[in-house]
């Protein structure tokens, strides 16, 4: 949880009646700009190259030519602040465990999850310590057929750059596994 003891309003008008609060954290903005970091910048270095590769060799041609160059231009931009933008949504992102739910507040939309539905817990990122991501949701992405064989290509999400994931993800699990038993967590567990 982090420093203040006092949940957001916003994370409590969340809360439905009889719902209990057991978690709540914001993501750490570092991990999450150097996931992007990761994920997004190496194309954007590669699109704002070619653009500009393609500028200085279109420098004395009609403009048209030097045209083309602006849509790779602006999506190299775009995704070389592809950090700076991942560490201000953290800002507004708020990650909570109730009783019944896993809930991820984006701005202003709000995710919420059964937690009887939650198939698995997994943790990853956590080769710098602590902090690192707790995933429980896997949306499908399509087939891809391989020559050998055919696989399913998934996405994982779920609370991404969280203080302590080892913690949050036991406490996520062992929720879940009262959920699918019908067990009410015990009031001595809230954090």
């Amino acid at each position: 949880m982090t420093d203040s003891s006092q949940p957001p309003e916003r994370l409590m008008r969340q809360i439905e009646p009889g719902e209990r609060l057991v978690w709540w954290d914001r993501p750490v903005r570092l991990r999450l700009a150097r996931r992007a970091m990761w994920q997004e910048m190496p194309v954007g270095v590669a699109a704002t190259g070619f653009a500009a590769f393609w500028l200085s060799k279109t420098a004395g041609a009609p403009p048209p030519f030097a045209y083309a160059a602006l849509p790779p231009l602006a999506y190299g931009l775009w995704s070389l602040s592809a950090p700076l933008r991942a560490a201000l949504r953290g800002g507004r992102t708020l990650y909570a465990l109730t009783d019944r739910r896993a809930l991820i507040l984006e701005g202003r939309a709000t995710r919420a999850f059964a937690l009887a539905r939650i198939e698995f817990v997994d943790t990853s990122g956590l080769a710098f310590g602590a902090d690192g991501h707790v995933m429980f949701q896997r949306t499908y992405l399509g087939r891809l057929a391989t020559p050998e064989h055919l696989r399913f290509r998934y996405s994982k999400s779920g609370f991404i750059g969280v203080r302590h994931a080892r913690e949050v993800a036991r406490t996520l699990r062992d929720l879940c596994n009262r959920a699918r038993a019908g067990a009410a967590p015990r009031a001595t567990e809230a954090a």
